[in-house]
């Protein structure tokens, strides 16, 4: 048994299968700090994986584009920006995909992490704790 955390869906809204979810025992160790209103590793922005054919037409390798910022978090602190900035690398590791940025992240919480973005100024990397 586990609760959803994240459903990637296509242009359309479509579920394009990639649904990702939490086990209940996993639950159980963080509903006390969220409770509290502490987040888990969470910085601030949303993202969605690159569409191939934007990355090629583009000349770009694929990464996560962020398709979203709130204000007063640490993505927003950075300068990360909506619709600008892609996630191509976290701590050294390549991510195109949800699977590959929990990967890089998974038992990172509480650490200083660097994250290389390419925004429309060039390539950037910056240190984010998660």
């Amino acid at each position: 048994m586990g609760v959803n955390t994240l459903v990637y869906r296509g242009r359309r809204g479509e579920v394009e299968g990639q649904n990702y979810a939490i086990g209940v025992d996993r639950v159980a160790e963080v509903l006390t700090d969220l409770r509290e209103g502490d987040s888990q590793a969470w910085l601030g922005f949303a993202f969605a994986p690159l569409p191939q054919a934007v990355a090629s037409r583009q000349g770009l390798p694929a990464g996560l584009i962020v398709t979203s910022v709130v204000p007063e978090t640490p993505a927003a602190d950075e300068g990360i920006q909506s619709g600008l900035s892609i996630v191509v690398g976290v701590d050294g590791e390549p991510v195109a995909s949800f699977r590959e940025y929990c990967d890089a992240v998974e038992g990172l919480n509480g650490q200083t992490v660097k994250f290389n973005l390419l925004e429309p100024d060039g390539p950037r990397v910056i240190d984010l704790e998660l």
